[in-house]
């Protein structure tokens, strides 16, 4: 067997194995949606995004307050 095709085999059974292993395959659809959200809001229009921080910043302020 020549070294290419023995690195082709074990190419083919690391895919195997991946295709029946789904563990973590939840976690990684849950990051990959929060990165999308967190694109879209850095992408939206810069006074959507300015009334956006606006809004964190009272959230926090309220936070702040209310820990005191």
């Amino acid at each position: 067997m020549t070294k290419f095709r023995a690195v082709c085999v074990k190419c083919l059974q690391i895919a195997g194995d991946l295709k029946r292993n789904c563990a973590g395959q939840d976690m990684v659809e849950y990051a990959l949606c929060a990165g999308f959200v967190a694109v879209g809001v850095i992408g939206m229009s810069p006074a959507v995004a300015d009334s956006f921080a606006m809004m964190m910043s009272r959230a926090n302020s309220v936070v702040i307050v209310a820990g005191s």
